[in-house]
């Protein structure tokens, strides 16, 4: 059995009382976005023996995203968990954009569903395929270095080098 100390969920199509009974079946903290329309609904579940210290907590109304901001070992950390529908323009990746420039803190961990190509050797799509919207908008950022794709094991080094640094 493995166990995963933080989880990112999405399609959860929970509502507030599920996730509710979520935190006390898994004995976690969970911070969650909700919404009643079909695929949605994002979750980040972390365990309690992690020693997450939440400062801050910022969700979206129609479940596509939460930001999660707080400490681990006086680290600072923010976690997003985003679901981005194919229909959704970019006007949504404009607004993750500042909410990360805006409201995280320290070492930032995203993950979730984009729907669009952020790294051409491990993303799969085939050429009859439309691009999504906001690709360029990905793009743009890409360029700046202000989006980049990391492991596991990058994001233990930038914790680690932080740590370091204090």
């Amino acid at each position: 059995k493995t166990c995963r100390d933080v989880v990112f969920l999405q399609d959860t199509h929970l509502t507030r009382q599920e996730h509710e009974k979520l935190k006390k079946t898994t004995n976690s903290q969970v911070y969650y976005s909700s919404c009643s329309s079909a695929p949605r609904g994002v979750a980040i579940i972390i365990k309690l023996h992690v020693g997450f210290e939440k400062e801050n907590c910022t969700t979206d109304r129609e479940g596509r995203y939460v930001l999660v901001v707080g400490k681990i070992e006086s680290v600072d950390i923010s976690f997003l968990k985003v679901y981005y529908p194919p229909d959704t323009g970019p006007e949504l990746m404009s607004k993750l954009i500042d909410l990360i420039m805006t409201k995280s803190k320290g070492v930032v961990i995203l993950g979730g569903n984009l729907n669009m190509i952020m790294n051409t050797l491990c993303d799969f799509f085939s050429s009859n395929e439309k691009s999504h919207r906001a690709e360029k908008t990905v793009q743009q950022e890409k360029n700046t270095k202000m989006i980049q794709a990391i492991t596991a094991g990058e994001i233990k080094q930038q914790i680690q080098g932080l740590k370091a640094g204090k």
